[in-house]
């Protein structure tokens, strides 16, 4: 199962934990990950954990490149 697949399944199931424990690895990875920065978001007000929710959304870095991706998955700056 794909990164992107495996995050929504979580988000189904409200493994919230989880999830973000994935999405702080995938943006470790990389940065530009517009979809684990939203990953991260969901998981983080979910738990509560407002400001780094609000951090999440701050310190999300995009890549020009990948507009095109980011229009097509919703996730916009």
């Amino acid at each position: 199962m794909d990164w992107l697949n495996r995050t929504m399944v979580l988000e189904k199931k409200g493994e919230w934990q989880v999830l973000l424990k994935l999405a702080q690895q995938e943006v470790k990875h990389d940065p530009a990950n517009a979809a684990a920065w939203y990953s991260a978001r969901v998981a983080y007000t979910h738990l509560k954990q407002y400001t780094q929710a609000v951090h999440a959304r701050r310190e999300r870095k995009l890549d020009p490149s990948r507009a095109e991706r980011y229009f097509n998955t919703y996730i916009l700056p």
